[in-house]
């Protein structure tokens, strides 16, 4: 009795081991069932499974029949084994009647061509602007304003003179100290005085020159004046805030990464940057600087980069969120749709003209190994070679060993926009957005960045536009201005 159950035991494993192999769709159900058993095609418990057990089985069903026993154990092998061809031809007729199985006439599918797009890791942060310089314009007398040459949010150049206090005392002290430095000169010449006099006199002119330059506040860079905090008659004092400037090309942008990323993180690395203020529009730059120290309490690096500003859309103190690009590569890409996932297993349909020209193809189902995720596609870094097909839109009707009439090729961009146009309208901006944001990301991927080993020994572009912003009738310079040749009196911020 026992022989007859085992002998049954083995015909019901064999036939579901013959129904797995039969089946089209083989080449993904196994690795499907394999990754749920947490298994690998390639392991020794996976060849254990699916070659030596039917192996064995085969054996044994042959030996039941062969070897002698006891009497009528023939003959119920007999019957199995043609119960067993019944059923298997049933259930191959019941594969070739469900829709899409084995159909007559093949299904009509899009396909994609495999081709390389650029692909990086990516470190998210959060970040505040800087102005590359900023300065409070302030004096070190005190003495009441005597004029204002700037309009606030001017752009000026370095040197620009923009305010003045009063100098009648010291520009009469300049007259008198001139005509004293004159005649000792004179006098020196001739022996009439020692040259020590002329001298002195020499240094008392040096010295009513700089009283009068302090009464005259200058910009100490290029860049765009703030709100002013005075007015004509105002008295000022030393320290007295008069207005701000910034340098905001480029901008500064400060932002923290946790310590676990520390060496993956260097000077010269491309960051984008996005603002909530300017939608769908990317800021790129470059790391220039990293804190040799971490932050003890927030386990934190702090680093500072650089971000081109030619418009002067950013402005000191806005907040940006941030993303670190790291190892930017170029790599296989699918659509999202292409993807079959069964598990932890992924695969893709591959379809292989039956003959160069035609649109026939044959299906065979391909593991594939992912990686980065892009919005609408998928990095591929193992399974599939540039220039093969993958189907893309009628997967459910391609099956393994099946052929399917490729109807139109498409790329991964077509589908992104099919995809758009398919989704709700209140989903419509997100998906633009996205994508916008996606094709900026590629296309400053594709941007060679070279590292940059020491910022401070860069030097700035001279032909760099200085962005231009409108200004008043009352900017304009003063016609009785002096040369504004003075240096300028600042507190740096």
């Amino acid at each position: 009795m026992f022989n007859y159950i085992l002998a049954t035991l083995a015909w019901v494993l064999m036939l579901a081991y013959l129904a797995l192999f039969l089946h089209p769709a083989k080449a993904y159900i196994v690795p499907g069932i394999l990754g749920q058993m947490g298994l690998t095609e390639q392991s020794m418990a996976a060849a254990v499974i699916l070659k030596i057990i039917p192996i064995i089985l085969a054996v044994f069903l042959i030996a039941m029949v062969a070897l002698p026993g006891r009497p009528g154990r023939r003959k119920y092998m007999g019957v199995l084994f043609v119960l067993g061809a019944f059923i298997l031809t049933g259930y191959q007729t019941f594969l070739k009647a469900q829709p899409g199985g084995w159909p007559q006439t093949p299904p009509g599918v899009e396909v994609q061509v495999i081709a390389e797009r650029p692909f990086s890791d990516r470190i998210q942060a959060l970040g505040t602007t800087e102005a590359n310089e900023s300065t409070k314009l302030t004096t070190n007398v005190s003495e009441m304003v005597k004029s204002i040459h700037f309009s606030e949010g001017q752009f000026v150049t370095k040197g620009t003179v923009i305010a003045e206090l009063h100098d009648d005392e010291e520009r009469a002290s300049l007259t008198e100290a001139e005509k004293s430095y004159d005649r000792s000169a004179a006098l020196a010449r001739t022996s009439a005085i020692s040259p020590a006099r002329r001298d002195a006199d020499r240094a008392r002119l040096d010295i009513t020159k700089a009283q009068l330059k302090d009464r005259q506040i200058t910009a100490p860079f290029d860049g765009i004046l703030g709100l002013r905090s005075i007015s004509v008659g105002d008295i000022v004092n030393p320290g007295t805030v008069i207005t701000t400037l910034d340098d905001v090309d480029p901008m500064k942008l400060e932002f923290s990464v946790p310590e676990s990323y520390l060496s993956s993180v260097r000077s010269g690395m491309r960051i984008d940057a996005r603002s909530e203020a300017y939608e769908g529009e990317i800021f790129t730059g470059l790391i220039t600087a990293i804190d040799p120290r971490i932050d003890p309490i927030t386990r934190s690096l702090k680093c500072k980069a650089e971000i081109p500003n030619p418009d002067g859309k950013l402005r000191a103190g806005m907040l940006l969120s941030t993303e670190i690009v790291r190892n930017v590569r170029r790599a296989l890409a699918v659509s999202e749709e292409a993807i079959i996932s069964m598990g932890t297993q992924k695969s893709v349909m591959v379809a292989k003209p039956v003959k160069e020209g035609e649109k026939l193809a044959d299906i065979t189902a391909r593991p594939v190994v992912i990686g980065a995720r892009m919005p609408g596609y998928v990095e591929i870094k193992d399974g599939l070679k540039p220039g093969e097909w993958v189907v893309v839109n009628g997967v459910i009707k391609a099956h393994p060993g099946g052929q399917v009439e490729v109807v139109k090729t498409i790329t991964i961009d077509d589908n992104m926009s099919r995809a758009i146009d398919n989704a709700p309208t209140d989903k419509k901006d997100e998906l633009q957005q996205a994508r916008q944001e996606n094709e900026q990301g590629v296309l400053a991927s594709e941007t060679l960045i070279t590292p940059v080993v020491d910022p401070q020994s860069v030097p700035a572009a001279a032909d760099q536009p200085v962005p231009s912003l409108p200004q008043t009738p009352s900017s304009a310079p003063d016609a009785n201005v002096p040369d504004p040749t003075l240096n300028p009196t600042s507190t740096g911020e």
